[in-house]
């Protein structure tokens, strides 16, 4: 009897265990079972639809969802020139890696100029690596008045101030790009922010902006041989440290005419840097494996993206503290140049 009730009494022991344990068990079940990614993953873009960094950031999301199996699903979110979706990704949303941010130069250089307040760059987020090396032109409709950098420095020493430059905002890579060339050149010009790309490029070939800097892949359509001439464009000169033969073999560079403009952007990726190490490592491999992959190159091309290479996160994050530099050093030449005029 007493061996019955001994025995009854440690079933319901065990039973109790079991019952307690239940739901350990199926996490650690759950947990060993689970494999990242398993359901689709979102890339945030700062931009809008139909811009140089939206084109890039699609096609490349669609060859990283071939090597991670799952659907990549691009959302835009303009404003704060880039940095409100580096907000939203990197303080409103689960470190989990199913919530990818694009970064790109111009967030680290709107962040420092106080466009908006957002996570560093530098420090607060965890890069998965990057591409680097867009070409950016300066230059005008094949029809205009302007047919050489020279002629273009010669007119603003004639007329300080008076001619218009457009570019799509009053921080960033073109910004940049037209601080150092009037630096260099030790001229002054209009610069005529237009919000973004797309806008500037209908302003630009409609006649309505005379110089524009902007980015290659917006550019490279209307250099080409076979378009009209109404809509054919002239580069007068390129922000690169050499010649791009994938532009066209005579395009001059700023060094060309002896000013030292040169600019290395990059556009990569980010997630929020708590993420689990693991979920980390797969995203990097995963966008090195695309960016390194010989028939990327093809797809570059076709973007006119040619020039640009892969980085690693760590050549990220040192490009992203020498453009932060750059932009204190600009802030502080305006600043002087603002009090000398009072």
């Amino acid at each position: 009897m007493r061996s019955n009730r001994f025995t009854m009494f440690l079933g319901i022991i065990c039973v109790g265990v079991i019952f307690l344990l239940s739901p350990l068990m199926t996490d650690i079940a759950l947990s060993a079972g689970h494999t990242y990614p398993d359901k689709p993953i979102t890339i945030v873009v700062g931009w809008k639809a139909g811009g140089g960094t939206d084109t890039w950031v699609r096609d490349t999301a669609k060859l990283m969802e071939k090597k991670l199996g799952v659907p990549i699903i691009v959302v835009n979110k303009p404003g704060a020139g880039s940095t409100a979706q580096l907000e939203e990704v990197m303080t409103k949303k689960k470190a989990d890696g199913y919530t990818i941010s694009a970064v790109e130069a111009g967030t680290a250089v709107n962040r420092t100029r106080g466009k908006m307040v957002c996570p560093d760059l530098r420090t607060e987020v965890a890069f998965l690596g990057s591409m680097s090396g867009q070409d950016y032109c300066f230059g005008a409709r094949v029809d205009s008045n302007i047919k050489s950098l020279k002629e273009f420095v010669d007119m603003c020493k004639a007329k300080p101030g008076e001619i218009k430059v457009a570019h799509t905002g009053t921080v960033g890579s073109q910004y940049s790009i037209l601080m150092m060339f009037k630096k260099e050149a030790k001229i002054d010009f209009e610069m005529l922010p237009l919000g973004n790309t797309a806008t500037l490029m209908k302003e630009l070939l409609a006649g309505r902006v005379q110089i524009a800097q902007v980015e290659y892949s917006a550019w490279a359509p209307y250099v080409k041989p076979d378009v009209p001439k109404s809509m054919q464009l002239r580069t007068l000169a390129v922000a690169a440290d050499k010649k791009l033969s994938h532009i066209k073999p005579d395009t001059p560079t700023f060094r060309d005419y002896g000013y030292d403009v040169v600019f290395k952007m990059f556009q990569g990726f980010a997630v929020r840097p708590d993420t689990p190490e693991d979920i980390i490592e797969k995203l990097r491999s995963t966008f090195k494996a695309v960016a390194t992959d010989p028939e990327y190159r093809k797809v570059l091309f076709k973007i006119g993206r040619g020039a640009m290479e892969y980085e690693t996160p760590e050549k990220t994050q040192a490009l992203t503290c020498r453009l932060v530099d750059m932009a204190t050093e600009q802030m502080a030449t305006e600043a002087a140049s603002m009090k000398s005029k009072k």
